[in-house]
C-alpha cells in the first residue's frame, strides 16, 4: 500500500482471499475488446491468479525491499473471487501475473512489456 513504512492497514485478517489486480497491459486489451462487443454484459476483469492480501503485500515488500507492517482488524475475512470466465470467453484470457505487473510498473514500463 506505501512504500513509507506506514502499515497495511486491513478490515480483515490478510489471509483474505482476493482475485489479484489486473496488470493495465491485460486491462487496456480486455477494453479494447469490449468495444467490439455487440449487446450489454456484466463481465468480472481480473488477473489470473487469486492470491491472499499477505502474499500481494509481501511481493510488493519484495520489489521495493521493505517488509510490510500490518495492522490487522480482529474481523472475519472477507474471501472476494470473481468469476473471471466472461472475461476468458468474451474479451481476453488474462496472462500477465500478479509479480510481473508489479515489476513492470516499478521498471517505470520502459520495455512495453512485463
Amino acid at each position: 500500500q506505501k512504500i513509507s513504512g506506514e502499515p497495511v492497514v486491513s478490515g480483515c485478517d490478510t489471509s483474505e482471499v482476493f482475485e489479484a489486480a489486473e496488470c493495465v497491459l491485460d486491462a487496456v486489451a480486455a477494453v479494447e475488446r469490449a468495444l467490439e462487443l455487440e449487446g450489454t454484459y456484466k463481465i468480472n476483469v481480473a488477473g489470473p491468479e487469486v492470491l491472499t492480501l499477505r502474499e500481494m503485500c509481501e511481493m510488493i515488500g519484495a520489489a521495493v525491499g521493505r517488509a510490510p507492517v500490518y495492522s490487522v482488524q480482529p474481523v472475519v475475512p472477507r474471501h472476494i473471487v470473481g468469476d473471471i470466465s466472461k472475461t476468458r470467453e468474451l474479451l481476453v484470457s488474462p496472462r500477465i501475473r500478479f509479480v510481473d505487473g508489479l515489476k513492470f510498473l516499478l521498471a517505470g514500463h520502459s520495455s512495453g512489456q512485463p
